[in-house]
């Protein structure tokens, strides 16, 4: 299950969540629960790491906000080419009113592609 974390949790609180979870994108909601950002670890594990900094940095002043959203209806080429166009590694989704529903990670997404492609090659060949 994918934890969601809120824009004015400071990186050091952060840093707990960490340390219990496997995430690596932590979707970012504002004080209303709505969907502001996503924040992507690898992108701030050195400001995580000093003391300093993680004291005073807030999730909403380092998470992305510039990045494309997908809907529980979305197709799956769709997704592909958002993943490809922007580069990014997952890509949340949001219902029709806005609000987080999910994360779908690429590499998640070309294993189920890939699977599918098995299974119809295998269907074709029998």
């Amino acid at each position: 299950d994918v934890v969601p974390i809120t824009e004015d949790l400071t990186l050091a609180a952060l840093g707990t969540i960490v340390r219990t979870s496997n995430q690596d994108h932590f979707p970012v909601l504002d004080s209303e629960g709505a969907f502001v950002g996503l924040l992507e670890l690898a992108a701030v594990r050195a400001q995580m790491l000093d003391p300093a900094f993680a004291r005073v940095l807030l999730v909403g002043t380092v998470m992305e906000t510039e990045l494309p959203t997908l809907t529980p209806d979305t197709p799956a080429h769709d997704a592909l080419e958002a993943f490809k166009s922007s580069g990014r590694t997952a890509l949340p989704v949001l219902d029709a009113a806005g609000r987080f529903v999910g994360l779908v990670l690429k590499s998640k997404l070309l294993d189920t592609y890939r699977r599918e492609l098995l299974a119809q090659d295998l269907s074709i060949e029998g």
